[in-house]
């Protein structure tokens, strides 16, 4: 018997947990607010504006939105009150600075209602408005070097604020209100605030690029933008974390339990490129007890010229099923807590000592398929994908290792 069962209800517990809408909700009920006008701005806004919105009720006075398309729930419906601005993700283009537009005419208007903010993953892509000397052309191709240069999040986020008239603490500077609250769904390690968003309403205001591992080419490009120093906010504020990577753990751990599965969580944060993680968890796993191993993390992939279909997940998942092959009783499976694994319909993956075999016996090529980050076209025909789902919410990445005989019922 398979573990997969096992994986897919931990992987449903853990997003049911970081859900926006139940996220936000449970905070408000138990924390109550006055008359508020709502900013939600991520690929999670429009869920955590509906959970606002089913707590404040008349409380909600007016209502910004902005998120993608793609992650946009029709049967979700919204207050009238409640104004829907696209955004692009997760290259920025004409949508994110239209929407970028959007937020600073909301936020700038005078009015004695604090605003609340729900801010989630994806925000740094869906709004934006740019310092002078920078354009759309220069946005998006900054971005699409992020993407593939294997940099984590905090390292994008340093970069991206160099652009920006909205990100490092620099959206204070635009509001009219006489105080806020934020409240957050972290994407990024270590839940540091402010650099979820690349931190709009938290930071110094003012990028630095000296420390910043980043191409010689690029820097010197980002440096001859004029970022200036905003005034500081004197208004009152808060910011509250209401769900994060710990939280889906904490999902996963409690589903498995429930179910009768020894349960083992590991704080390391696993991070670092693919091809090395997957050494390393590999090694791990030999010195691992039976049962369920959790971890949370971010892989990195380096992508090539002209990528194929998939993401870091399923990347992580075949390069370590090149270094389990041959091991019996072994289970990887990797899941993208919003719903899809990078450029692919896949939302999770899984692999076995067995499955490496199997795609060289199918002519598969899974070594061209690592090459050409393609690895979506190597596990899907084996069967090792889950279909993506609509998550719309961000707290990293799931990395579930089962050793052992399964003997329960699913």
């Amino acid at each position: 018997m398979t573990p997969l069962p096992l994986f897919e209800r931990c992987y449903r517990a853990a997003l049911a947990a970081v859900n926006g809408h139940a996220a936000v909700a449970a905070y408000l009920q138990t924390h109550p607010l006055p008359p508020v006008r709502v900013v939600a701005l991520g690929k999670a806004a429009q869920s955590m504006m509906s959970g606002a919105a089913a707590v404040l009720g008349e409380n909600l006075r007016a209502g910004l939105v902005i998120t993608g398309r793609e992650y946009w729930d029709e049967a979700l419906s919204l207050p009238e009150q409640v104004v829907r601005v696209w955004g692009n993700h997760p290259v920025p283009g004409e949508d994110s600075l239209a929407a970028g537009s959007a937020l600073i005419e909301f936020v700038a208007q005078p009015s004695d209602i604090p605003l609340l903010f729900l801010l989630s993953g994806g925000t740094s892509s869906l709004a934006e408005v740019l310092v002078a000397g920078a354009d759309l052309a220069l946005l998006a191709d900054l971005n699409r070097y992020l993407l593939g240069a294997g940099l984590d999040i905090a390292t994008m986020n340093a970069v991206r604020q160099h652009v920006s008239q909205i990100k490092n603490g620099r959206l204070r500077q635009h509001l009219a209100a006489p105080s806020f609250a934020a409240l957050y769904i972290s994407d990024v390690p270590g839940d540091d605030l402010r650099v979820i968003g690349s931190g709009p309403l938290l930071g110094e205001g003012v990028s630095r690029l000296d420390d910043v591992p980043l191409d010689a080419v690029w820097k010197q490009r980002l440096q001859r933008l004029s970022v200036s120093a905003v005034s500081p906010w004197r208004g009152a504020e808060q910011h509250v974390l209401v769900a994060s990577l710990g939280t889906a753990i904490a999902a996963v751990k409690k589903q498995a339990q429930a179910l009768g599965v020894d349960v083992h969580v590991h704080e390391e944060f696993i991070q670092g490129e693919v091809g090395a993680l997957a050494k390393r968890l590999a090694n791990t796993a030999q010195q691992l007890s039976q049962g369920l191993h959790v971890w949370g993390g971010e892989p990195q992939v380096i992508l090539p010229a002209n990528p194929g279909r998939g993401g870091r997940n399923q990347q992580l998942v075949l390069s370590t099923a090149r270094e389990l092959a041959g091991r019996e009783q072994v289970w990887l499976f990797c899941a993208a807590t919003d719903g899809r694994d990078g450029h692919s319909e896949t939302a999770a993956a899984w692999c076995s000592g067995d499955t490496w075999a199997e795609a060289l016996r199918r002519g598969l090529r899974p070594e061209e398929a690592l090459a050409g980050a393609n690895a979506e076209a190597c596990l899907q025909p084996l069967g090792c994908t889950l279909p993506a789902v609509a998550s719309a919410t961000n707290v990293m990445d799931l990395i579930l290792f089962y050793k052992g005989n399964l003997n329960i019922a699913l």
